[in-house]
């Protein structure tokens, strides 16, 4: 491919005429190069090509407005990959802008382009809190899925799974846990219909449904319920580990990290235990091949299996396991947020099993490093953060008393017990 693509770039320089002939063919491989570099991983090299596609289509007249329109989608595919969400949604919103006009032209023709970009469009939309907006697409995708599941069952049923998946995603998000449990069980449903004809192509979808599914449960305080979906997630996901290990482990990972956590919730601890160790396990093959997608994860797992052995009391192996999280994240980017505050969350972890074992100068450390984490989060978004600081500013007061600088100490707790009211007063629940 990249050889005709070059022979292509070749016969069109210096010649305008043979340019403009050449460009839907260079654009198309070059449009099918960058599907490739992202199905290898490779992701800046695709964005990269998909953004040489735009800039040679933007304005040719050679090319029909559809297939423009494909292209920019696949754009915005590349750049939700690479987390660039709002770019990504500037390219969705363009994208079914020009769709809706192709779909009043031609609605046969152009309809199901427009769910796909619609239900593309709310998950962008979602992910920079933009709640309305992503419910409004989300709701419309699975609305015009269902319109095309009437004319085409065979054909759309499994788009219309994906839209309301999409759907539950949004609805969580914003926290309408009753109504995103309503698309994850027909979700759900519908899946286990599609699994009956194709286990192997529609096996990963339902237990992805099943782990949204337990979310919300568990986001509806129904622990018990939440852990049966995610048990069955973890059953569906061996079976799929077990045909292609290659393909499903993470799948397989997340699930057990779902389930510990669900068994965590309805207070069965050591029933959490296992399933916690063995994501750990699970996640460490996977660090082990790819680091840099898998080290933050892997982290959470332990995180979390710290979490489970503290609930025992197990002080000692809990703080092995905050320890080897905090070490792992250290050597993550810190640039994010998100990686800023699962650092913070990790080291309030670490700091209270510290106290525990009376390891206090260790304690002390891993607290103040939590507590100046969470601040400078605070300072970012405080509505977000501030639940968060409250922990870490506990564990510091308490480290500070039992270091003598009592004084300190109680500061740190009254403002602690401060914020903890002033979160209560304003989520009860």
């Amino acid at each position: 491919m990249d050889e005709a693509i070059a022979i292509l770039r070749r016969t069109s320089v210096d010649d305008g005429d043979t340019f403009h002939s050449n460009l839907p063919n260079l654009a198309a491989m070059l449009d099918r190069r960058a599907t490739c570099l992202s199905l290898l991983g490779r992701d800046v090299e695709a964005l990269a090509t998909s953004e040489e596609v735009m800039r040679l289509v933007r304005d040719a007249h050679s090319i029909e407005e559809h297939v423009v329109a494909t292209y920019l989608h696949n754009l915005a595919v590349q750049l939700s990959m690479l987390e660039r969400h709002e770019e990504a949604m500037v390219a969705n919103e363009e994208v079914v802008g020009v769709r809706r006009v192709l779909v009043a032209a031609r609605p046969e023709v152009h309809r199901a382009d427009l769910a796909l970009s619609l239900n593309n469009l709310a998950g962008n939309l979602s992910r920079l809190k933009r709640h309305e907006q992503a419910q409004a697409a989300a709701l419309e995708a699975v609305a015009r899925y269902r319109d095309l599941v009437d004319i085409n069952p065979a054909s759309f049923l499994p788009q219309l799974v994906r839209a309301l998946h999409t759907l539950g995603s949004v609805l969580a998000g914003a926290e309408r846990y009753t109504e995103a449990f309503a698309a994850n069980s027909e979700a759900v449903m519908l899946r286990r219909r599609l699994v009956e004809d194709d286990a192997a192509a529609h096996e990963p979808g339902l237990a992805k449904s099943l782990d949204s599914l337990a979310a919300d449960l568990l986001d509806l305080g129904q622990p018990t319920e939440a852990m049966l979906a995610a048990a069955e997630a973890v059953v569906v996901q061996r079976r799929l580990v077990d045909r292609i290990p290659d393909a499903h482990r993470r799948g397989l990972a997340h699930a057990l990290y779902r389930l510990s956590s669900t068994l965590a919730k309805a207070e069965r601890y050591a029933d959490a235990l296992d399933p916690a160790r063995e994501a750990v396990e699970v996640y460490r093959v996977l660090a082990e091949h790819d680091p840099g997608t898998f080290r933050a994860e892997l982290a959470s797992a332990h995180n979390a299996l710290a979490n489970r052995l503290a609930k025992l009391d197990l002080w000692s192996a809990s703080v092995v396991e905050s320890q080897t999280a905090v070490e792992l994240l250290r050597a993550c980017p810190l640039g994010s947020v998100a990686a800023r505050d699962q650092l913070a969350a990790t080291l309030g972890n670490l700091a209270v099993a510290l106290l525990q074992l009376e390891r206090i100068a260790e304690a002390l450390t891993a607290a103040e490093e939590a507590v100046r984490i969470s601040r400078d989060l605070v300072e970012q978004d405080l509505v977000r953060f501030r639940p968060q600081l409250v922990r870490p500013l506990k564990a510091l007061g308490i480290a500070l008393v039992k270091a003598g600088a009592l004084p300190r100490g109680l500061v740190c707790l009254d403002e602690a017990m401060s914020l903890e009211r002033s979160v209560y007063k304003e989520s009860p629940d």
